[in-house]
C-alpha cells in the first residue's frame, strides 16, 4: 500500500483523471493529504495557524490525565511549524505516558509521515484493544511497510473474513500476499506460451551473461 500522496498536483492529477480513486485516497489517508495540504499554504500563514492551535494543545498538556485530542493537535502542529523529524520525536515521546487509543492517533500521524517505524515503535507492546478493527488494521498496515508480508497477511485475513466489502483491507491483503509470492523460491510468474517455450539462441556469445534482476 502506498504512504503518504506525493504531492498535492499529484492528487489534483489524480483527481482530474480518476476521481473514484482520489476520493477513495482521501478516505484511507485523510492524514497524509492534510499534511500535503498543510506543506501547500504559504509560510506565514501555516506557522501562524498552527502555532495557535499548539499553544492551545501546550495548555492542555500541561494537565495531568491522557490527551487523545493535544496530544495529536500538538504533534500535527510542530510538523507544520518545524518540520516531520521533530513531530515524530515529540509523538513518540507523547506516547509514553499515552493510553492504548492515543498511541493509536500518534501512531497514524507517524505513519502519514511515512515512518512505519516510529509508529511501530509509538504502539510498542500495547496490547490492542478488543474489537478495534481500524487499530488491527493499523498495525496490519504498519507491518506491511516495515516488510513483515507475513505477519501482515496473518493479521489482515480474519479482518477481510469479518470486513469483505472494507476495500482498503482487501487492497492491503493483496499487496501483503503478493510480496511473499515474490519471495517464494519456488514462485514463477506465468508467461504464457512463450515464457513455456523454450527457445535455444541461435548464435550465442561466448562470455556473455545474462542477468536476471528481481525485486529480492
Amino acid at each position: 500500500m502506498s504512504g503518504r500522496p506525493t504531492s498535492l498536483p499529484g492528487i489534483i492529477a489524480r483527481t482530474a483523471r480518476k476521481p473514484r480513486t482520489a476520493l477513495r485516497l482521501a478516505r484511507t489517508q485523510k492524514l497524509g493529504v492534510v499534511m500535503l495540504v498543510t506543506d501547500a499554504l504559504p509560510g506565514p500563514v501555516r506557522r501562524g495557524f498552527f502555532r495557535s492551535i499548539g499553544t492551545g494543545a501546550d495548555v492542555a498538556l500541561r494537565r495531568g490525565g491522557d490527551h487523545r485530542i493535544a496530544a495529536p493537535i500538538r504533534v500535527i502542529s510542530t510538523e507544520a511549524i518545524i518540520g516531520r523529524p521533530a513531530a515524530i520525536a515529540q509523538a513518540e515521546a507523547l506516547a509514553v505516558s499515552a493510553s492504548p487509543r492515543t498511541a493509536e492517533r500518534l501512531a497514524r500521524i507517524a505513519l502519514a509521515a511515512g515512518d512505519a517505524a516510529a509508529a511501530d515503535r509509538i504502539l510498542g507492546d500495547r496490547p490492542a484493544l478488543v474489537g478495534n478493527m481500524n487499530a488491527a488494521v493499523l498495525r496490519s498496515e504498519i507491518a506491511y511497510r516495515l516488510g513483515f508480508y507475513a505477519e501482515a497477511t496473518q493479521r489482515l485475513e480474519p479482518i477481510a473474513a469479518r470486513r469483505p466489502s472494507d476495500e482498503r483491507v482487501r487492497r492491503l491483503l493483496e499487496r501483503s500476499r503478493a510480496e511473499l509470492a515474490l519471495l517464494d523460491p519456488g514462485w514463477r510468474p506465468d508467461l504464457g506460451s512463450v515464457g513455456r517455450a523454450a527457445t535455444p539462441i541461435a548464435d550465442p556469445v561466448k562470455g556473455r551473461i545474462l542477468h536476471i534482476l528481481t525485486n529480492s
